[in-house]
């Protein structure tokens, strides 16, 4: 069933069962976390502030989404009777290392758009295989990722001012180089950094 102006196809029953469909959103969930890890640890190796807030927007947005699925998910629990589906990630983890992993530029805008777009297919995927009526929360929950998707992805393909070569120090809490930088930043060394007056009283000081 159809109403004119909106493109949906109403359906009675859902394809995939909650188990199955439980199995499914945990997986997009995985890769909407890895986005948010590659896109977040890229800010630090880029000096341009506009391209670290554009890439803190994909970092968050991926955040939603992997909330919004795991939050989901969460609720689609499946009885002792259904199958119990093992969520098996490695072909996942191999794409998202990739992306992480890659040195270059263009790979590494060209593999976080790609897995993008698998997210996105995949949502639209799952919508359409999802009835309305009998699974209604789930049909909104894939519904409002549509368009945050898309944005997300011409969001990425517009950052395109990231380094060549990210940064290659272990991500240890202690850095001993600097983060990068643009020119509006004023960066004050722990050595250079200097309170002239704490204080008189030990209530000023504290």
């Amino acid at each position: 069933m159809s109403r004119p102006g909106i493109d949906v196809q109403r359906r009675l029953g859902s394809a995939y069962g909650v188990a199955e469909s439980r199995h499914r959103l945990r997986r997009l969930a995985y890769l909407e976390e890895r986005l948010a890890t590659a896109f977040a640890g890229w800010i630090w190796a880029t000096p341009g502030f506009d391209d670290k807030l554009r890439l803190a927007v994909l970092a968050y947005e991926s955040s939603l989404a992997a909330d919004a699925l795991h939050a989901r998910s969460a609720e689609l629990a499946p009885s002792t009777a259904e199958r119990q589906w093992e969520l098996e990630l490695a072909d996942l983890e191999q794409l998202a290392n990739a992306v992480e992993n890659e040195t270059a530029l263009d790979g590494r805008l060209s593999g976080a758009v790609a897995l993008l777009e698998r997210q996105r297919d995949a949502y639209a995927e799952h919508l359409a295989a999802t009835d309305d009526l009998t699974d209604g929360p789930t049909s909104r929950t894939l519904r409002a990722l549509g368009r945050p998707t898309e944005d997300r992805i011409a969001l990425c393909a517009a950052a395109g001012r990231l380094p060549a070569t990210p940064d290659t120090s272990p991500p240890a809490r202690f850095l001993a180089d600097a983060p990068a930088r643009d020119g509006r930043f004023d960066v004050a060394t722990w050595e250079s950094y200097r309170v002239h007056q704490m204080g008189s009283t030990p209530e000023e000081q504290s």
